[in-house]
């Protein structure tokens, strides 16, 4: 060993599994949003679809039902690959 301490950057651990880096960078995004505009958690099935709309632009899609549909395609990616990697 070198006697320098280990530190992992998320984002260059993650680079290696695109699954993992897409489910990552989806939620730091949508959770910076969310975190800016809520003092609790949001219930964004309730919001406006005006708000519903700024998630999915922050997500880089076209619409809130994209939004959804590209969660849970993320989510079940993400899960495939972390039970892989147990």
């Amino acid at each position: 060993a070198s006697g320098r301490p280990l530190v992992v950057s998320t984002l260059a651990q993650l680079a290696n599994d695109p699954p993992l880096h897409d489910a990552w960078r989806l939620q730091q995004r949508l959770a910076q949003l969310l975190a800016c505009a809520f003092d609790d958690r949001a219930d964004i099935e309730a919001e406006s679809e005006t708000f519903r709309a700024r998630l999915a632009e922050a997500a880089g899609e076209a619409d809130f039902p994209a939004l959804i549909q590209r969660l849970e395609q993320v989510r079940a990616a993400a899960r495939d690959a972390f039970d892989a990697a147990l």
